[in-house]
């Protein structure tokens, strides 16, 4: 299961993440965020089965309130069973995960600092963390980092990979769009861990 599948032979995607999980319950990053927000922002219906049994549609011009409620709402209204989303224009893409030492986390906290305050470039996007990873056997730090126009280590990243990463485990690169970056994603970790 991934985030994206291919509409058709052009770069258009859209967002298929419902089946045990979902994307837009929860509001949803995506690569896209810094430039078009949330993922539950680009919904145009959602169709849901009431706890009455009742199967309704909730968009701009029915359950208008349902619609709005269900954008970042979880699954507190009801079981959403099918999606209807923008679709987005997709490019090369550029980046990937970098995986940073503990001795780290502290210059990777101000980068993530000055991202945020200094942040220009609305076609880049990061999700950093921190943790221990049991397939490592040590604490490290992740950014995930993407330019969703391709430019190869753009200047507003250029703060993150200045910072020493373990090249071991990191993946910086130019893909041909999403599919490829969500299946990198999907690599660092397996189906029921974290």
């Amino acid at each position: 299961m991934g985030f994206y599948w291919v509409v058709s032979k052009s770069q258009f995607l859209v967002s298929t993440y419902l089946s045990e999980r979902t994307l837009t319950a929860p509001g949803g990053l995506s690569f896209f965020s810094t430039r078009r927000g949330f993922a539950c922002d680009t919904v145009i219906d959602f169709e849901v089965v009431l706890a009455s049994g009742e199967i309704i549609h909730a968009n701009t011009h029915e359950n208008a309130d349902l619609f709005v409620s269900l954008k970042g709402g979880l699954n507190n209204f009801g079981i959403v069973t099918a999606v209807k989303m923008e679709t987005i224009k997709s490019e090369d893409m550029w980046g990937g995960v970098a995986v940073y030492g503990h001795e780290t986390f502290g210059k990777l906290l101000e980068a993530t600092g000055d991202y945020v305050k200094d942040g220009t470039d609305e076609d880049t996007h990061i999700m950093v963390s921190a943790g221990y990873v049991g397939a490592y056997q040590m604490n490290v730090a992740s950014c995930c980092m993407y330019h969703t126009k391709g430019v190869e280590n753009p200047r507003a990243l250029q703060r993150f990979t200045a910072l020493p990463m373990n090249e071991e485990h990191s993946s910086l690169r130019r893909e041909a769009g999403q599919v490829k970056f969500c299946d990198q994603l999907s690599s660092f970790t397996s189906d029921g861990s974290r």
